[in-house]
């Protein structure tokens, strides 16, 4: 549901803080954060702790926007676009 917000326009900043990662994540990649620092640094988070992602889960399936294509590829493609190509990762 987090995820449909952002694919109609919304902006669901208020979902960043969310205590599932998952539903941080779908939030995070809304079109209307593409410049929202905070957005971007929890679509990195799965990336630099994926145990503490999965823990987040509980006994909870991660959303399809984790495992369905095409949706993997969204959030690496987001901070592709967000934080300027390859090379370049922001510190934590």
């Amino acid at each position: 549901m987090v995820f449909a917000i952002g694919d109609l326009g919304g902006t669901p900043r208020r979902r960043l803080d969310d205590p599932n990662a998952a539903v941080r994540g779908c939030a995070a990649l809304a079109e209307a954060l593409a410049d929202d620092e905070a957005a971007t640094r929890v679509l990195l988070e799965p990336a630099r702790s994926p145990r503490a992602f999965r823990e987040s889960l509980g006994d909870s399936a991660p959303p399809p926007q984790y495992m369905v294509p095409p949706y993997p590829g969204h959030r690496a493609e987001a901070l592709l676009r967000r934080h300027g190509g390859c090379g370049t990762v922001p510190p934590a």
